[in-house]
């Protein structure tokens, strides 16, 4: 699943630059430094605890039941 907000705002910032040559692959290089830990960080949560629930899942597990009062 991706997400549509870097094809929203990479060209949003490319325009802004006046068609930017070299520079817009800035944009593009800023998005990777910033996506690529946080979709390893999911990959190895989802790879550690496969069960459903995600987000919910692992919180449950890291913090306990009783944290979340479920």
């Amino acid at each position: 699943m991706i997400g549509i907000g870097p094809f929203i705002t990479i060209p949003t910032i490319m325009a802004t630059i006046n068609g930017g040559g070299p520079q817009c692959m800035l944009g593009w290089i800023t998005s990777l430094l910033v996506v690529l830990p946080d979709g390893l960080i999911w990959a190895e949560l989802g790879a550690a605890m496969p069960a459903s629930g995600g987000s919910y899942f692992w919180l449950r597990e890291g913090f306990g039941r009783e944290t979340w009062a479920v």
